[in-house]
């Protein structure tokens, strides 16, 4: 018996597997108690930042989760235990990440959409902005000495 390429569940298996870090990169935290959340190394913050394992202070609190940041009764940031530990710049970034009280579990969503749901249009677009290196297609005049070519629109399309 064969199997066609997408019926053969180990090659399914392998491209996920290859494909992880788009989803890792493109996930971000929303944050219902913050229970399940660690502090350091985990996009929760707002636009799916994180506060990384070299930032000043972090090794403070490396070992808790962000309902330790958390005013649980008002649901609510708690300036006053922050911006001890961290610079300025972190504590402005926490104050920024929005909790919602309707959100009362914490949930990995995808930030490549508003609706926090996954597209491939949407991964595909995070691969491009974020993942990959595009700064060789940024420099000054790139696209336009290309256009300007003479040869056929179908080569510069290639290009």
């Amino acid at each position: 018996m064969t199997t066609t390429l997408g019926h053969n569940p180990s090659y399914v298996w392998q491209s996920i597997l290859k494909a992880r870090f788009i989803l890792r990169g493109g996930s971000r935290w929303c944050i219902g108690n913050g229970n399940s959340i660690p502090i350091v190394n985990e996009p929760w913050l707002l636009k799916g930042n994180q506060i990384d394992n070299d930032i000043e202070g972090v090794h403070l609190v490396r070992d808790f989760v962000v309902s330790s940041l958390i005013n649980q009764d008002s649901k609510s940031w708690n300036y006053d235990v922050f911006q001890q530990v961290f610079s300025p710049y972190i504590s402005t970034a926490i104050l920024t990440t929005p909790l919602f009280e309707q959100v009362e579990e914490d949930t990995l969503i995808w930030k490549g959409e508003n609706n926090g749901v996954y597209s491939a249009k949407s991964a595909y677009r995070i691969c491009v902005e974020e993942l990959m290196d595009t700064s060789h297609f940024r420099r000054s005049g790139y696209w336009y000495r290309i256009w300007r070519l003479k040869v056929p629109p179908k080569v510069k399309h290639l290009i």
